[in-house]
């Protein structure tokens, strides 16, 4: 029950969706509007018609068009997590239709064109290599026909997921339009981190979640009688052309979509750019409250807020510079430091200090650290300060308030 730290209870007005996360798109455990759950009333599921992202977009556009109505004259901010495409894989069948056959050549050539595209298009740089595939990574060939099938069906139903999410991000984008503010609106679109590679490398099935229990019947996967994620070999495609997965912090676990859209503030002569500037997760407040020419409160309800971490990317957005700057990050012992170009990443507690040059090696390929010892123990003392600021040592203890 509420604790103190849901939506409602730090600031938003309003709040549909759960508190835990994964769970069934059809019958989703612990389903909340506000404080009131709505899990435990049978309505809730509208004979079977319910599906999780789609009413998250719909609860997303009621609120756009009653602010229009009721608040018109304030700015406001929503925040919308689609959950897509998190496990479990399930999408209705209409939708799974189109990518029927699509994913059946397998990761290993689906990540190849992918980069070949990456390229192309200028969303990797073109100095950027394809490192060789993830050695734990599986060929649709060379597995069983059963697990063969589960690879080719949950990806599959991953696609139809994220083509439901980005069909809601189009009904929010109307929402705004047809309420005559898309233009004056800073929206941000982004993902939580790299490809998960959990449930095994040619996915997994659980046979229970939520107090629900599932079958492994790979014909039904993308129904609510199962309940399956997409598994460490199409991870490795989802990150291409990076290294590594969720949980750690090279590359492909923390490098993640940045789309901007704000008209009235992006010049003509950006529309459609690439901005390589670094941009961090903790920059959004900051760029937030810039957006909308608001202050940080000093308190809030009554405990004195902290000062931020991140810097406006507006300028940025404007075609301006915000100045050279360190990133870290660290989750679960892994840790990194990001000096542009230079980064310096380890996996685990004791792993050792890895040297990438990103401008020159975007993918993490060719590890400098013999090399360039100085520049190691440099960046190495600047996140061992930054852990100590940030209360993150030791590594491995959860910090008790």
């Amino acid at each position: 029950g509420p604790n103190g730290s849901w939506p409602v209870e730090r600031g938003f007005d309003r709040h549909f969706g759960t508190i835990p996360g994964a769970g069934s798109f059809y019958r989703r455990a612990e389903l909340v509007d506000g404080t009131e759950r709505l899990d435990l009333d049978e309505r809730t599921w509208r004979n079977g018609e319910f599906y999780y992202t789609r009413e998250i977009t719909r609860f997303a556009t009621e609120r756009i068009r009653a602010h229009a109505a009721e608040n018109a004259d304030q700015p406001f901010f929503l925040y919308i997590a689609h959950t897509a495409p998190h496990w479990p894989m399930h999408a209705p069948e209409p939708d799974i239709a189109p990518y029927r056959g699509t994913y059946d050549v397998g990761p290993q050539v689906i990540r190849a064109r992918r980069f070949a595209r990456q390229v192309e298009l200028g969303v990797v740089d073109s100095r950027a290599s394809l490192p060789a595939p993830d050695p734990r990574a599986r060929s649709i060939d060379d597995v069983s026909p059963s697990n063969a099938d589960k690879m080719r069906r949950t990806m599959e139903v991953y696609a139809a997921m994220i083509t439901i999410m980005d069909e809601g991000v189009g009904d929010v984008v109307q929402a705004l339009d047809e309420t005559g503010v898309l233009d004056d609106t800073l929206i941000v679109f982004l993902s939580d981190n790299g490809g998960c590679h959990e449930g095994g490398w040619t996915g997994g099935m659980w046979s229970g979640n939520h107090g629900i229990d599932y079958g492994r019947d790979v014909d039904k996967i993308g129904t609510q009688a199962t309940f399956s994620t997409y598994g460490g070999s199409w991870a490795n495609a989802s990150n291409t052309p990076f290294r590594e997965y969720k949980r750690w912090v090279h590359e492909g676990g923390i490098r993640t979509p940045f789309v901007v859209h704000f008209p009235r503030v992006i010049p003509a002569a950006m529309e459609g750019d690439w901005i390589e500037t670094p941009g961090h997760i903790v920059d959004l407040v900051s760029t937030a409250l810039d957006a909308a020419d608001a202050a940080l409160p000093e308190t809030f309800r009554g405990t004195p807020t902290r000062a931020l971490s991140g810097r406006s990317l507006l300028p940025v957005i404007r075609g301006d510079t915000i100045g050279p700057r360190d990133l870290f990050w660290e989750h679960e012992g892994n840790r990194a430091v990001l000096r542009d170009p230079w980064k310096l990443v380890a996996k685990g507690i004791d792993g050792p200090w890895e040297l990438y040059d990103l401008a020159a090696d975007p993918s993490e390929t060719r590890d400098l650290a013999g090399e360039k010892p100085e520049v190691v123990d440099r960046l190495a003392a600047a996140w061992t300060r930054w852990a100590e600021a940030s209360q993150v040592l030791p590594l491995g203890t959860p910090r008790r308030e």
